[in-house]
């Protein structure tokens, strides 16, 4: 008889620790759901347009074949297409583990009630077009830091000063790509 009080006892005080946890996978998968979307994958891949159409003319040139820049602009917004979908999709189980590994289920419950306000709602929605326009700002600075990053390093290739562990073959290709 004591064994089985002791047994209830234990259930019961586990049962709120099962209920937390699973409101807080609840909680983590409505923020995911809220924030990440397809327009958002659609809108990030877009800014990395230039670097997909320029990776995807580098793999066909290594099959001995030529893709124009229009050809690589187009194939890699038509990848786009089909890949936002996937993308939230198969990144959506992880992301909601990512959410429930950093915020304490007080946060994310707390996150949760605040993405089911108004506000809240106007702020996910705003998602797409936030990331659309950190892309613009990030362009309108990224070359002119870029240059001064090369202009630095070029200096430092001048001056014989290279980060560390620096191969020599490497030295040498670059020295030469920097004369």
């Amino acid at each position: 008889m004591k064994y089985r009080f002791l047994a209830a006892s234990a259930i019961m005080m586990a049962m709120p620790i099962c209920v937390s946890a699973q409101d807080n996978i609840n909680d983590a998968q409505y923020v995911v759901d809220q924030l990440i979307s397809e327009e958002l994958f659609q809108a990030a891949m877009q800014s990395t347009a230039n670097l997909m159409a320029g990776s995807l003319q580098n793999e066909v040139s290594k099959q001995g074949k030529e893709l124009s820049d229009n050809g690589a602009a187009i194939l890699s917004d038509w990848m786009a297409s089909y890949m936002a979908s996937s993308m939230v999709m198969l990144m959506r189980e992880d992301l909601v583990k990512v959410y429930e590994a950093n915020f304490s289920p007080e946060t994310l419950a707390a996150y949760r009630a605040f993405l089911q306000t108004p506000a809240g709602q106007d702020i996910a929605k705003a998602q797409t077009l936030l990331v659309k326009e950190g892309e613009a700002i990030g362009l309108k600075y990224g070359e002119r830091v870029a240059i001064d990053a090369i202009n630095k390093i070029s200096m430092s290739i001048k001056a014989d000063t290279w980060p560390e562990d620096t191969p020599t073959v490497i030295k040498e290709e670059l020295a030469l790509l920097f004369k």
